[in-house]
């Protein structure tokens, strides 16, 4: 595989991968340029491992557009690893370290490589136990990010206040067109129950309103570039059609001068047979 330049999808999903395994893994990144899809998910390859994987994908910087390590036992500490990876790759599409229970530390991890990245748009993170904390961390990312337009958190531990962090960043973020939550949230026993399910239900709601102000904003600009280069199109044809024409009728008028001067060269030729020989 290291030497296979035609290698472009590579599925080891349930191999019973371990650390060591990583190091060829990574070894196999530094040298192929064409892989495009790297799938580990449901094996064991823990912080150790991961992090070979990582470096062989920084040093490749081009290639890899989509890497899937979930299910591998990773902590906050294989997160650093891809962290420290992300600001290096400029191909990386698609992200998927999902069931990896890193939890909050590990989204504080993730959050400096993820601002410093400007590829990924898919970061898939259900299911990593991330709580409250790890939500509004998240959500200083979407706040500035420019690139993210799908992230996943289902299966988290998220409370009402890592929800109004998470609303309020898609109030800001004009790109992100898919942002998946818990399906349910955990509320606390006591006298305001009912309020909070409420206030979650609003919150909800006004992410939704987000969420389709940024396709409805998306898709006015998709139109106005496909206006553009219909524009730009048109306008460059008018452009060779005018040369064209130009190049026709200086074509055609090069003709008609030169028979203008044969007719006028027969001509002189007809009077010097009319005049008296001396």
């Amino acid at each position: 595989m290291k030497f296979n330049e035609n290698l472009e999808e590579l599925y080891l999903s349930r191999n019973h991968l371990a650390p060591e395994d990583g190091q060829h893994l990574g070894n196999i990144l530094r040298s192929n340029h064409t892989l495009r899809v790297l799938d580990v998910s449901d094996n064991n390859l823990q912080d150790s491992g991961i992090r070979y994987i990582s470096a062989g994908i920084a040093e490749q910087q081009e290639g890899l557009r989509i890497l899937n390590v979930s299910t591998n036992n990773l902590t906050h500490e294989g997160i650093h690893h891809i962290s420290a990876m992300l600001p290096c790759t400029k191909s990386l599409k698609e992200l998927n370290i999902s069931n990896n229970r890193f939890s909050d530390p590990g989204l504080f991890m993730l959050k400096l490589g993820v601002l410093a990245n400007r590829s990924v748009e898919k970061l898939i993170l259900a299911g990593t136990k991330i709580t409250c904390e790890g939500a509004i961390a998240l959500a200083e990312v979407l706040a500035e990010s420019r690139y993210l337009t799908h992230v996943d958190l289902r299966e988290n531990e998220i409370r009402v206040a890592g929800l109004m962090a998470l609303s309020l960043a898609l109030r800001m973020n004009h790109h992100l067109l898919h942002l998946e939550t818990p399906k349910t949230f955990k509320v606390e026993q006591h006298a305001h129950m009912n309020r909070d399910r409420q206030l979650i239900k609003d919150i909800l709601g006004e992410m939704e309103k987000y969420r389709s102000r940024n396709h409805k904003e998306k898709e006015e600009k998709e139109k106005e570039e496909a206006k553009r280069v219909h524009e730009a199109t048109h306008a460059s044809s008018l452009i060779t059609n005018e040369e064209n024409s130009k190049l026709t009728t200086g074509n055609n008028s090069e003709i008609i001068k030169r028979k203008k001067k044969k007719k006028r060269k027969k001509l002189r030729e007809f009077m010097k047979q009319l005049m008296p020989v001396h």
